[in-house]
């Protein structure tokens, strides 16, 4: 979806502005679990790289990441390939970031830090806190 929209804005006038507004209007009409987009524009060699990443849970139905890859045209090989290989990673972590590079047809998995393991003290605070 997002390399659909970033091409039709490519071939216009770019701005941020009118390719951000062309990913809400979408996000707003389709079920999508896309919360964010990011753009880093480059000059020169490489100005067209792009990624497209998934925050996968351990919990998660990976028929979710397996659209997500085969929307970005990823062949059914590595697709098998990278959920067999998410299914590892998840074994040890609970949420694992997928980011996928559409242009060269390659993905990359990333474990994010288990929070639930982290001894943090909670907060509390009161109304009359300070007062």
């Amino acid at each position: 979806m997002v390399k659909a929209i970033l091409q039709e804005e490519l071939g216009k006038d770019f701005s941020a502005q009118k390719f951000l507004e062309a990913v809400s209007a979408h996000a707003d009409t389709t079920q999508d679990d896309m919360a964010a987009v990011l753009l880093r524009v480059q000059k020169g060699q490489g100005a067209d790289f792009y990624v497209e990443e998934l925050e996968v849970h351990r919990d998660d139905d990976l028929t979710i990441v397996s659209n997500f890859l085969e929307a970005g045209e990823l062949d059914e090989q590595e697709v098998s390939r990278c959920l067999q290989e998410l299914e590892e990673e998840q074994k040890e972590h609970l949420v694992v970031l997928l980011s996928f590079f559409p242009h060269s047809k390659t993905y990359q998995l990333s474990p994010i830090e288990d929070w639930t393991k982290r001894h943090v003290l909670p907060l509390s605070f009161s109304a009359t806190d300070g007062a």
